[in-house]
């Protein structure tokens, strides 16, 4: 064997084992397609609300007490916005560059389960623990209603959120990850996650926080 061509063969030789470190990506089942776009679509346009939402929060000027306030966690919800925008945005086009098959991966149904669960849980967090009846006035701290002279205790709606949170996760985890069902399950999932988010971020970021 000449000098000349054991380099070329060396290079040859390492050439398929150099390929096969290329894998193709992972194919997906239509089912777990589905999901994974709707998950990402849900986390960016999320993202993009929260993200517009605190720039006012963010950019506070001139500076003083009730921007001073507000500056650190608006600049805190941009990041985090931003990380959430890349995650969603990334979910997105590595799902829709896999090739679909119907013996794929379904797993991004677990994601599914994972944003209904989310939403509804704040929407459990932004209920009320407690309330009164129309033009009574509401003690957050001691839980009382106060008419004039008169207190009294106010409606308790604590179990009933706390039922609603463990209702969320169960079927979160149960029956929304099922992948004969995504058609349906993930709308649902999506309109939930929104409806969490989207009352989170009103009370927050649109109307603003306690100052």
């Amino acid at each position: 064997m000449n000098g000349i061509g054991w380099p070329g063969g060396r290079a040859a030789a390492r050439m398929p084992a150099m390929a096969s470190t290329h894998r193709a990506p992972e194919e997906v089942a239509p089912a777990g397609r589905v999901a994974g776009l709707t998950v990402g679509a849900c986390l960016l346009v999320s993202a993009v609300a929260f993200l517009v939402a605190s720039w006012d929060e963010l950019t506070c000027t001139p500076p003083g007490a009730t921007c001073d306030d507000v500056a650190g966690t608006g600049g805190a919800v941009s990041l985090a916005a931003l990380a959430v925008m890349a995650a969603g945005g990334a979910i997105i086009v590595l799902t829709a560059r896999r090739p679909v098959l119907a013996s794929g991966s379904s797993a991004w149904t677990w994601g599914l389960g994972t944003i209904f669960a989310i939403g509804v849980g704040l929407l459990a967090l932004r209920l009320p623990g407690h309330s009164c009846p129309d033009g009574v006035h509401l003690t957050p701290i001691f839980n009382t209603c106060v008419d004039g002279a008169r207190r009294f205790d106010a409606t308790s709606w604590v179990w009933p959120k706390r039922a609603l949170f463990v209702a969320g996760l169960a079927i979160g985890f149960t029956v929304m990850r099922s992948p004969r069902r995504v058609w349906l399950t993930a709308p649902i999932a999506a309109v939930a996650w929104f409806a969490g988010t989207g009352w989170l971020l009103y009370d927050t970021m649109i109307t603003g926080f306690p100052r």
